[in-house]
């Protein structure tokens, strides 16, 4: 299955937003959230189990098997999903990493956030 960049940044966006610190979340419920509605999901889960290998967002326990497929307990984003959100937040910013990375042909979510981290440091002027 391919990896949707706009799916990952949505799930990050998602779980930042609804998520309280001593709480959880089932990946069967992100996509009844208005901006993950148009996704299938089979490509939620995806995106959400390569979040989780990426290091970005915790789970809780081992995945549950059901009638739908597996099912992740999410309990919030890492600092390293937290970083890589705030990198990608801005829309116009986000329009220029999604760019560079597909016509370099790049979709591995460590080197969207490296690249994401380079556009954020030319915007402060750190580069």
């Amino acid at each position: 299955m391919k990896l949707n960049h706009d799916c990952v940044r949505d799930i990050l966006l998602t779980i930042e937003s609804e998520l309280d610190v001593d709480g959880f979340m089932l990946s069967t419920k992100l996509q009844e959230h208005d901006n993950l509605a148009k996704y299938s999901y089979k490509e939620i889960l995806y995106c959400s189990i390569r979040l989780r290998e990426a290091g970005f967002i915790e789970t809780i326990g081992t995945d549950i098997t059901s009638s739908v497929g597996r099912i992740l307990k999410i309990r919030g984003l890492t600092y390293d999903g937290h970083l890589f959100l705030d990198n990608v937040r801005d829309n116009s910013r986000w329009s220029k990493v999604k760019e560079t990375a597909k016509s370099s042909g790049v979709v591995a979510i460590n080197l969207l956030a490296a690249l994401a981290e380079t556009y954020a440091k030319k915007a402060l002027g750190l580069d």
